[in-house]
């Protein structure tokens, strides 16, 4: 009998409650509700609007196809987009695939890394522009669409290169260029994709996705 009491008082206590605040101190707000009509960022103080960017915010974006729309938005509506290397021009050596220089009025990334899939790949990104850890130095060998040979950075997902001497060219200003963009950046937006991650067998690691392209399953 007393457990009982107990219960029914603090049934009572809690009920109480509701009758102790304003309505939209109890419910979720519902800018849509018949009655008692508020907007969330109306509530305070337990929301208020904190905006994480503006315009003049420097800030750098990597990842997966997705970042690449990202990026579209921040230049084409006036961001602070930071950028610290262009894309290739046909005469540096190298040529990132689906990307025109000459047609587009966007860069896809703040530098040429390609598209990323996985955060050991971001990791690495970082570890390579401030030292912290070197990558070997791997090509694999292809032919692009028209016949011609090309080589394959594995962690630089479509940016081919036409010899081994435009790949060297461009390693250390490459380097400084991520470097860069990690230090100018304010906020940096990575977004992951939805594939697997593969890493080499020997070091552990990633490579930017599939080798398929590479014929380097027997490396991984």
């Amino acid at each position: 009998m007393i457990e009982l009491d107990n219960y029914m008082m603090s049934v009572g206590r809690e009920q109480g409650r509701y009758s102790q605040h304003p309505i939209h101190h109890v419910f979720w707000p519902n800018q849509d509700h018949h009655k008692h009509p508020i907007n969330i960022n109306d509530v305070l103080p337990f929301t208020s609007k904190k905006p994480l960017i503006t315009k003049s915010t420097p800030l750098g974006s990597a990842g997966s196809c997705f970042a690449i729309e990202i990026s579209k938005h921040f230049q084409k509506n006036g961001y602070n987009y930071i950028v610290t290397e262009q894309p290739p021009s046909g005469q540096d050596g190298f040529h990132i695939i689906d990307y025109d220089r000459d047609s587009a009025d966007y860069v896809q990334f703040s530098a040429n890394y390609g598209i990323h899939f996985n955060s050991k790949s971001l990791l690495q990104l970082a570890q390579r522009g401030f030292g912290t850890k070197e990558l070997k130095r791997i090509l694999f060998h292809d032919l692009d669409q028209n016949g011609n040979d090309v080589y394959i950075d594995p962690y630089r997902e479509n940016v081919y290169f036409d010899s081994v001497e435009a790949y060297n060219k461009d390693y250390d200003a490459h380097t400084l260029a991520i470097k860069r963009l990690f230090l100018e950046s304010k906020v940096f937006i990575f977004t992951l994709g939805l594939n697997e991650c593969w890493q080499f067998r020997d070091d552990k690691t990633a490579i930017s996705r599939n080798p398929r392209s590479q014929h380097a399953y027997h490396l991984l």
